[in-house]
């Protein structure tokens, strides 16, 4: 399908893996929410749930000492396996998702009004179903490509993000409406992770959406620069890894400031569910468009690069941190040959007076 990531796509994304992030603060949760699943602040209240052997309940808890504060009920939800939880201004989504095997066919996402939850104990919910247009069988499949973990709402879309077991190192993005109703969404596109994405987050000061997950014995956060909508392939992409005691499986992910994020881990290999701080103050914010129909060729080059678009003015190539190396005139090609073997993004207008940005590598 043209909507898939292709291996041209993924030579254009800035995936990076370099950086340790550490902890701010750590500490245990409640036995009450020991398989935290998703993280959202409402109203400066820090909301998790459980995934799934609980009932449909949204949890208060107390970010400095772990407790649990509050217990919400939606009365006419279900339970099946809550992944992950987000927000907008008017209405809490949470999704009932889980999808471990692939047999699922009453995928939810349930929606709660904000102030409902802020002011009752009890609540109700409309409700989003949905199928995946592209599965057409529902037997058990421990590599189901149909299980999404991680939800993030933006504008007036909610993006669904998969957890890839047959590949450890991608994730589909699906797109649903914020309206009530039964829909059968397709795949829009695939993104190169470093492991299992398991839940996200959007980050409004910055436009970034930000993922978490782990791979074997790390946990990562992926940062996703939001400019072109849906076509998130094309975004500038950075990886992180970050440092926490032992092996973690970290289930949830949310954004408490413009640089401070929240954790949440559930009970696993011998720790308990555990809520993590962290500060996240990267460079990526590049602050112009993209789009991946362009094409640089060679790419990896060794001496001269060449682009396939109309290009008005100058050319700048630079860094993976956007500052800039180079600034010259634009004729048929560039001349990258004194440029140490790396990767690098080109920037540059075309006639219709909107600039651009790729990635490439130079290999000597």
């Amino acid at each position: 399908m043209k909507w898939i990531l292709s291996l041209s796509l993924i030579l254009l994304c800035a995936l990076l893996s370099a950086q340790i992030i550490q902890s701010t603060q750590r500490i245990a949760l409640s036995a009450q929410v020991e398989e935290s699943s998703g993280l959202v602040e409402v109203s400066g209240r820090l909301v998790t749930h459980n995934d799934s052997g609980d009932g449909p309940f949204l949890y208060e808890i107390d970010s400095l000492s772990g407790s649990v504060l509050r217990k919400v009920f939606i009365a006419n939800a279900s339970a099946n396996d809550w992944e992950d939880i987000s927000a907008d201004n008017q209405f809490i989504y949470i999704g009932d998702f889980g999808n471990n095997t692939g047999t699922r066919t009453n995928l939810a996402i349930y929606k709660i009004n904000r102030t409902d939850f802020l002011f009752n104990d009890t609540v109700s919910a409309d409700a989003i179903y949905f199928n995946y247009a592209e599965q057409n069988t529902f037997g058990s499949n421990q590599f189901t490509p149909f299980d999404a973990e991680a939800m993030v709402c933006v504008g007036d879309s909610i993006y669904l993000f998969t957890k890839d077991r047959s590949t450890f190192s991608s994730s589909a993005v699906y797109t649903l409406p914020k309206t009530a109703g039964n829909y059968s969404i397709s795949r829009k596109a695939i993104l190169s992770t470093p492991g299992l994405v398991t839940a996200g987050c959007f980050n409004g000061s910055a436009n970034k959406i930000v993922l978490c997950g782990y791979s074997f014995n790390s946990v990562f956060i992926h940062e996703i620069l939001f400019t072109n909508g849906w076509n998130l392939p094309s975004s500038l992409q950075m990886s992180y890894t970050l440092a926490v005691t032992g092996p973690q499986q970290v289930e949830a992910i949310e954004r408490i400031s413009a640089t401070t994020y929240y954790i949440s881990s559930e009970k696993d290999n011998g720790l308990p569910a555990q809520l993590s701080e962290f500060i996240l103050n990267s460079n990526l914010s590049i602050p112009i468009r993209y789009k991946a129909e362009a094409k640089l060729y060679p790419n990896p080059c060794a001496d001269y690069l060449q682009i396939s678009n109309q290009v008005i003015g100058k050319i700048s190539i630079l860094n993976l941190q956007g500052q800039l190396i180079v600034e010259r005139d634009y004729h048929n090609s560039i001349d990258v040959s004194e440029l140490p073997s790396g990767f690098y993004f080109l920037s540059w207008k075309e006639s219709n007076g909107q600039s651009y940005v790729e990635r490439f590598s130079v290999q000597h």
